[in-house]
């Protein structure tokens, strides 16, 4: 009888087992609790060093900790979020910030080219009276119309003719291609007498390179009295080598307050893009968004004041938009007039979501969708 037991409760289980192999219920189960598991949410999210590692999986662009191509950040962060945020979904947005490699430190290492500009070339660039006159933007400019795009340490030395304080002579100047700034900058040589008068060196160069490297700085501070922050300056310096002499360049940058050598700032900076999840995966999407705040109403009322007197004394008393003394056009106009003071210089291809006040009548909301094609505003409607 026992025997007989047994059996039974193991043709049990087997019957059991073969209904779970047939079919998958418990899968389809999983499957949808994973459906409902997916919700929207906005984030924001500052990628770790273990984040690089999983987007170098997927795009080979992160192994050193940051990011050094807009395309790498567009293969690598999804898998970042995707593996940190499994349950977010459709409809979610995520602000996410990270390190970016800038380029590295220009240099003289790369390939020379030599060139001496030709008279059917001054008038072909628009030169009309056969000659350069403004170093740091003219040279560049034939640079880039003879050689295009550089490398890495790439430079040219290009003689022309160059007038200045009412002469004209003929003047080699030196062009480097800047990889943090993609473009060719003109290299200004350090002048001869800086040497002995500011630096107490002579000859005309520095013992060691990087004794120029650490103290051109100081030679900055003091020359360039009307700098503001931002301004850069690619300095060319003699050293001595022992044999001879050579020549390094090296990018400054001022802060506002003193120069900083390229390499021990801006090399590496963190910057931000938003990304949102389509149903399927993470996507860039570099949309701002921005609600209309107290600042923003005082100066629409300001702006707006001799267009529409009667919208502009609304706004200073409501904060908001009335529809009955606004139009679209005239909210519009005003709204990109704000962005363009809020988010200058903006890319092109730049999206924004603007949230604002209105009265119907009655108190609300409205929102713009409004991209930068990089010449001006428009509404995005689909």
């Amino acid at each position: 009888m026992k025997n007989l037991n047994f059996k039974s409760y193991l043709l049990a289980i087997a019957t059991i087992l073969l209904a779970f192999s047939c079919s998958d219920p418990l899968g389809d189960d999983i499957d949808k609790i994973n459906e409902d598991l997916s919700i929207s949410k906005e984030i924001v999210y500052t990628l770790t060093d273990d984040d690089y590692d999983t987007a170098d999986d997927v795009c080979s662009c992160s192994g050193f900790g940051n990011f050094s191509s807009d395309d790498g950040v567009r293969q690598g962060v999804p898998a970042v979020l995707a593996a940190v945020f499994p349950a977010l979904g459709d409809g979610s947005s995520a602000l996410v910030t990270y390190d970016f490699f800038n380029g590295s430190s220009p240099d003289i290492r790369g390939d020379q080219q030599v060139f001496t500009v030709t008279a059917e070339e001054y008038t072909e660039l628009g030169f009309g009276f056969g000659n350069f006159s403004d170093l740091a933007e003219d040279v560049p400019v034939y640079a880039d119309f003879k050689v295009g795009e550089g490398s890495d340490g790439d430079y040219l030395d290009v003689t022309h003719e160059f007038f200045n304080n009412g002469t004209t002579t003929t003047v080699t100047t030196r062009v480097v291609w800047v990889v943090s700034n993609n473009a060719w900058v003109w290299a200004e040589p350090l002048p001869d007498a800086s040497y002995a008068d500011f630096f107490n060196e002579s000859p005309p160069d520095f013992s060691f390179e990087d004794e120029g490297e650490d103290n051109i700085p100081f030679w900055l501070k003091a020359t360039k009295i009307f700098a503001v922050a931002g301004d850069q300056a690619l300095i060319q310096w003699n050293w001595d080598n022992g044999p001879g002499t050579s020549q390094s360049v090296a990018l400054y940058i001022f802060d506002g307050t003193n120069w900083n050598e390229y390499g021990n700032v801006a090399q590496i900076t963190q910057q931000s893009l938003n990304f949102g999840h389509d149903g399927t995966t993470w996507v860039p999407d570099n949309t701002i968004k921005y609600t209309m705040g107290p600042d923003d109403w005082t100066a629409i009322a300001a702006a707006s004041l001799n267009s529409n007197p009667g919208g502009s004394a609304s706004v200073t008393q409501f904060g908001n938009f009335d529809l009955t003394l606004w139009t679209s056009e005239q909210i519009f106009e005003q709204i990109t007039n704000r962005l363009a003071t809020i988010f200058p210089n903006p890319e092109a291809g730049q999206k924004y979501l603007i949230t604002y006040a209105v009265w119907r009548p009655g108190s609300g909301s409205d929102q713009l969708n409004i991209i930068w094609d990089g010449t001006s505003y428009s509404e995005i409607t689909e």
